[in-house]
């Protein structure tokens, strides 16, 4: 997977042809991404200030997190699958309870 400006993109590793592209944005660009260590999900977050998870699969949202005052620069998902952290542009921290 690979997010360039609003788009998020899945690749073929044998190949490296485009498998999947989604529009992960609608108001600026995806500045985080990380992926479940189950792998059936993905969250991302960027200038929009949204922590958005999705199913991997599927490619479908299944929510979205509001919290941030300005962008958001990394997402981290834990590995235990109970949080993911955001860390914003402005510094600020939070941390989200993981959606099951």
């Amino acid at each position: 997977m690979h997010c360039v400006g609003l788009r998020i993109m899945y690749w073929e590793t044998y190949d490296g042809g485009q498998i999947r592209e989604l529009e992960g944005s609608q108001q600026g660009s995806i500045d985080g991404m990380d992926i479940s260590s189950d792998g059936s999900h993905f969250v991302t977050g960027g200038d929009d200030k949204e922590v958005v998870v999705w199913k991997y699969n599927e490619g479908l949202i299944t929510h979205i997190g509001k919290g941030h005052g300005g962008g958001i620069a990394r997402v981290k998902v834990c590995p235990n699958c109970k949080w993911i952290v955001s860390v914003g542009t402005d510094g600020s921290i939070l941390r989200w309870k993981y959606p099951h």
